[in-house]
């Protein structure tokens, strides 16, 4: 079937990023053509009527269901991971200090 320029065989799983289709496959593990937010498909099969008048009308349903895939989110960098780490070692070792001082009772 095909569909902007792009054929694919009916019923398979066809992902697109930016204005770029690619067929899938069942069992796709490869690196993605491009940088954006990657859209399934099922790829269906198309609706054509004849209305007895010369004309042919097709209906091409593609994209049913879709499923977006947004991109991952950042990851911090090691360094903002020792920032934080060493942040959660000084309060934890200010409230152990607080706990051992003796309070004064009036």
């Amino acid at each position: 079937m095909q569909f902007d320029n792009f054929w694919a065989t009916v019923g398979s799983l066809v992902g697109k990023i930016g204005g770029t289709y690619k067929q899938l496959g069942t069992d796709f593990d490869g690196t993605a053509w491009e940088t954006g937010e990657l859209r399934l498909y099922f790829w269906d099969n198309p609706s054509v009527t004849y209305d007895n008048k010369d004309h042919i009308t097709a209906e091409i349903t593609h994209g049913f269901p879709e499923i977006d895939v947004p991109p991952p989110g950042a990851v911090p960098e090691p360094a903002t991971w020792a920032l934080m780490i060493m942040g959660f070692g000084l309060a934890g070792a200010s409230l152990r200090r607080r706990s051992g001082q003796a309070s004064a009772a009036g």
